[in-house]
């Protein structure tokens, strides 16, 4: 008989670390940890990527709440516990002592209730849906010192952060007295280009983070010359119009990118997800508000044509494409229930018409009226589009499907031929029939699962009497029932 394990970390009344273990049946594991029997109800699990939004396929991940039982009031040292965001994981043990990780997540909360013990559970998805890790300004320059703006104007707001490079941006400006703006807070950060009314400055000096005093008291700066410290610049005379640069970070490539915005949570990206962003190209975002983790990874995510998800506590990435090969057979017997939910991946169940794919983004769009003489027609025209964009369109599909959806996307692409790429390659696998499938089964027949892993599917239900290759793309466990929902498209 399979049994399922929860382990949770907490801290006891002492503030000192904990690893609690539960189980629905009594349980010793390989290291010899005991697994408590008492778990009535082991959590609803929904483990499933996010792409974006690109498509509608996709559903949310959740686990939902571990009832534990207390009739003995066994468990009643919990009420000294501090349970909130400490890491739970949950796992099947199989009948041969094999292990299945399912899910990683985080405690939100505690609640006794009559004999039962409540833990509500987030996914490590729902958990980054929370704003990024930011610094804010603290208004506290003693000018002519300081880069933090003083209380009366930019004090309580976010600091700048680029991530991969942007085009146009405004900086923040930091310092009255001395001109210094900031385009960045990460140390990592390069200033590239700065512009006055769209008019190119010229770079007097560049230091180093390790040199930042250095810069701070540099004061011998020419008129129409700036100098620069990593995310910061100092101009050399009060600017004519509005200031505006180019910015980069470290790592420009989409994967790259990825990962340095998961290092701001403490989370890792798997090594093969990164390769297959990074092979996209490069990207660029410039947050100056809040935002929040899932939305700068999805931004990503919809660029590339790709999804993501957690595995415990490892972030996967896989670009949208169908399995070519399989990794696990169901028969009529294996099944419980199968259904066809749509026979297209576009937002309305229908294939896609077309994908148009805007790249190459200008931060701060800027009229003629606010750009000097001197600016080219060329840049002008630049400057006055946000996006350039890439439209690729197939009118067969237009015909047979009349409500044929179109796909639009803003991405953080920085070239046309990454936006080119992906956008035919959405276009290709959305533009025919691809059904969307539910698949119901006994969780002890399903070996352990890998979203974009293939799946044949024999059924006569649905006319797959030759078999029918599927992608898994997400899977509901009902643990209690040990029953699980694959969500497949193919």
């Amino acid at each position: 008989m399979s049994i399922w394990i929860a382990t949770v970390g907490a801290l006891d009344k002492s503030n000192a670390s904990q690893t609690l273990r539960f189980s629905d049946v009594s349980f010793i594991d390989n290291s010899g940890n005991y697994f408590e029997n008492r778990m009535l109800q082991p959590a609803l699990i929904k483990v499933s990527p996010d792409d974006g939004g690109t498509f509608k396929i996709f559903s949310s991940p959740s686990i939902g709440e571990i009832e534990l039982i207390n009739k003995d009031g066994g468990l009643n040292y919990l009420m000294d516990y501090a349970l909130d965001n400490g890491n739970i994981s949950l796992s099947l043990v199989n009948d041969d002592g094999s292990q299945n990780d399912y899910l990683t997540g985080k405690v939100e909360s505690m609640r006794f209730s009559g004999d039962m013990v409540y833990l509500t559970v987030r996914s490590m998805s729902e958990v980054l849906t929370r704003n990024h890790v930011n610094n804010k300004f603290l208004g506290n320059n003693a000018l002519p010192d300081g880069v933090e703006g003083v209380a009366g104007d930019i004090k309580g707001n976010i600091k700048p952060r680029v991530f991969g490079s942007v085009l146009n941006a405004t900086p923040v400006f930091v310092n009255t007295s001395q001109l210094i703006y900031q385009f960045s807070d990460r140390t990592t950060a390069t200033i590239n280009a700065i512009y006055d009314k769209g008019v190119a400055l010229t770079l007097h000096q560049a230091y180093t983070w390790a040199d930042f005093s250095s810069f701070m008291v540099h004061s011998s700066i020419a008129s129409g010359k700036y100098i620069t410290c990593a995310g910061y610049a100092k101009l050399g005379t009060t600017p004519a119009g509005t200031i505006t640069g180019d910015c980069s970070d470290s790592v420009t490539n989409a994967g790259d990118v990825f990962e340095s915005i998961l290092a701001e949570e403490s989370l890792t990206l798997d090594a093969t997800s990164k390769s297959a962003l990074n092979a996209i190209g490069a990207v660029g975002i410039y947050v100056t508000s809040e935002v929040s983790t899932s939305a700068l990874l999805n931004q990503i995510a919809q660029s590339c044509g790709a999804y993501w998800y957690f595995m415990q506590n490892v972030v996967y990435a896989k670009l949208i494409a169908l399995a070519t090969t399989s990794t696990l057979t169901l028969t009529n017997s294996e099944l419980i229930t199968i259904d066809i939910v749509n026979t297209g991946i576009g937002e309305n169940g229908l294939p896609v018409t077309s994908v148009s794919m805007q790249y190459d983004k200008i931060e701060t769009v800027q009229q003629e009226t606010d750009l000097a003489g001197a600016v080219t027609a060329a840049r002008k025209a630049v400057l006055s589009q946000q996006y350039r964009t890439v439209f690729i369109n197939d009118s067969a599909v237009q015909t047979r499907h009349p409500l044929a959806p179109a796909i639009k996307i803003d991405s953080c692409l920085k070239t046309s031929t990454a936006a080119t790429s992906v956008a035919t390659t959405l276009l290709n696998l959305s533009k025919v029939r691809v059904d969307t499938v539910n698949i119901t089964a006994v969780v002890d027949e399903i070996p352990s699962l890998t979203l974009g892993d293939g799946v044949t599917v024999f059924s006569d239900k649905l006319s797959y009497d030759y078999g029918k290759l599927l992608t898994i793309i997400g899977f509901q466990i009902d643990a209690k029932r040990k029953e699980i929902i694959l969500e497949c498209i193919g």
